[in-house]
């Protein structure tokens, strides 16, 4: 990992505002849970804290010495809510009925059999060393919290890129091509939480990874994307990054030049892809890549240009890709109009 990986959650050193500014004295008053709110309203999970110390820190002292050794309340937040099985699981007060309570991790079931009087002589349950150690050192350590949110979110970056590695080697893959199975697997293995949205080193995200997988039937894809758009929220909207010298482009744009129409149709009805989004830069053909066509597209100008550029010899070949990409196009134009797509995949 790359020393600006490990350090992006530091807060920049930039020339802070007036301590009088609005919205640091704003800051300064919002209690811990509110805050908290306010930053998960805008921003992503696991993108909070980048919003935190990014753009609300910078507004003056104060508020970057309170992010820095104070405020340990919001980052106990953040570590129990977006960062499962951090220190928080730990942390928690004997009482909650969510509280951890023996060295498994698992909360010992009560024996009921007594009736009444069994809660009477029942012994009460010994908290582990280790949780009350953890529990004094947040207490009495101000950045303790924040010190594991960092942690935390640090080997979340960490096993999110081992998962990113494990499909790259299956999206290429003619003897163990993708299919649901393995990237569940994937998942399983490198989980049980991943940063969905964040992009490999290649420059895409899992949705992306899945929409461009070789060697791999419609079907297989949509059951894929549906796995990580529907069950794990993965934004369908984030853009490739280094596609250079193509264009930079969300997910839509592959299930597009793919020619899959249920998969654009899922993207759209289920999974909230834009469509108002243009994409300016060069597109490579799917008769013949090494050729392509440049411009700036939405979705359904891509499509069209699409067509036009293989309505010749490769379209007269193909007639079932070139009526899906007609299905794609008819698809498009409707929901553009704010039309609700009724029809099942594969009717005219």
């Amino acid at each position: 990992m790359s020393a600006n990986e490990a350090m992006h959650l530091r807060p920049r050193r930039r020339r802070c505002i007036n301590a009088t500014h609005p919205t640091g004295v704003l800051f300064d008053l919002l209690p811990d849970d509110l805050l908290y709110h306010v930053l998960s309203y805008a921003a992503r999970p696991t993108e909070t804290v980048r919003a935190l110390c990014h753009s609300l820190v910078p507004l003056n002292k104060a508020t970057r010495r309170s992010v820095e050794v104070g405020r340990n309340d919001l980052w106990s937040l953040i570590l129990e809510r977006e960062y499962r099985g951090g220190v928080s699981l730990l942390v928690r007060s004997p009482e909650s009925p969510c509280s951890v309570t023996d060295e498994s991790g698992l909360t010992p079931p009560n024996n009921n059999s007594a009736g009444a009087g069994g809660f009477a002589t029942q012994r009460p349950t010994r908290s582990s060393k280790r949780q009350r150690l953890l529990r004094d050192r947040t207490q009495t350590d101000p950045t303790q919290a924040r010190d594991e949110v960092q942690a935390a979110h640090l080997s979340l970056c960490e096993r999110t890129d081992d998962a990113h590695s494990a499909l790259a080697s299956l999206v290429e893959n003619s003897d163990e091509p993708l299919s649901l199975l393995r990237l569940r697997r994937i998942f399983r293995d490198c989980g049980p939480d991943l940063a969905m949205n964040r992009r490999s080193q290649w420059g895409r995200t899992f949705l992306i990874e899945c929409c461009a997988a070789n060697f791999v039937c419609e079907s297989v894809i949509l059951r894929c994307v549906q796995e990580v758009a529907g069950r794990r929220g993965t934004d369908p909207n984030v853009w490739t990054r280094a596609e250079h010298p193509d264009a930079e482009r969300p997910a839509i744009f592959f299930a597009v030049a793919r020619v899959m129409p249920s998969v654009v149709r899922y993207l759209i009805e289920e999974a909230g892809a834009s469509l108002a989004v243009e994409v300016t830069g060069r597109f490579r053909l799917v008769s013949n890549p090494s050729e392509s066509i440049q411009g700036t597209f939405t979705p359904l100008g891509f499509a069209k240009a699409l067509r036009e550029a293989e309505v010749g010899s490769f379209g007269r070949s193909h007639p079932y890709w070139f009526s899906k990409l007609n299905k794609i196009i008819r698809m498009l134009s409707l929901a553009e109009k704010g039309s609700i797509i009724t029809a099942k995949h594969g009717t005219t």
